[in-house]
Parts: structure tokens; C-alpha cells; sequence
């Protein structure tokens, strides 16, 4: 829905252009996707922590990435999905 040359001005980090949008929105889809996949296999919280520390490092050029990744974003997902099911 933005232009092409739309400048964003994000809640954290410096503004950018739509090309940088992709990256938190690809970082959530797979978050949700891998810890879907560690849900259905019957894995605990803690090994689905260690096993996405290891499969998303893609995603580790955020500059709090391993806190922020380990310690809130695959714990409140996991969570989430284990009361869905």
C-alpha cells in the first residue's frame, strides 16, 4: 500500500526505505512456522529455544537478536501455540 519511495519510520532502529520492511515480517512467518513444527513433534520449550537458536541465525544481524529471540519472541510463541492445540 506505500509507495515505492516511501520512507518508513519504524517503533526501533533508523528509517529506511520498503525493501528493509520484508525482513521483520519473514523473521515472524518463520518464527511461527518452526515453532509450529517443535509443538506438533512434542518438543519442550527448552528445546524448541535451542533448536531455533540454531536454525533462524539467518536473522542474528539485529542487535539484540540473541536476547530478544531466546528469551522473549520463541518462549511467548511457543506458548501461544501450545494453548492453541
Amino acid at each position: 500500500m506505500l509507495p515505492q519511495d516511501a520512507i518508513i519510520v519504524p517503533g526501533h532502529g533508523g528509517t529506511h526505505g520498503r525493501e528493509r520492511d520484508d525482513y521483520p515480517i519473514h523473521y515472524l512467518e518463520e518464527l511461527r512456522k518452526q515453532v509450529a513444527a517443535s509443538v506438533a513433534q512434542g518438543l519442550s520449550e527448552e528445546q524448541t529455544v535451542q533448536r531455533l537458536s540454531e536454525s533462524m541465525k539467518q536473522y542474528s544481524g539485529y542487535r539484540i537478536y540473541s536476547w530478544v529471540h531466546s528469551q522473549i519472541n520463541v518462549p511467548k510463541t511457543f506458548h501461544e501455540m501450545k494453548r492453541a492445540n
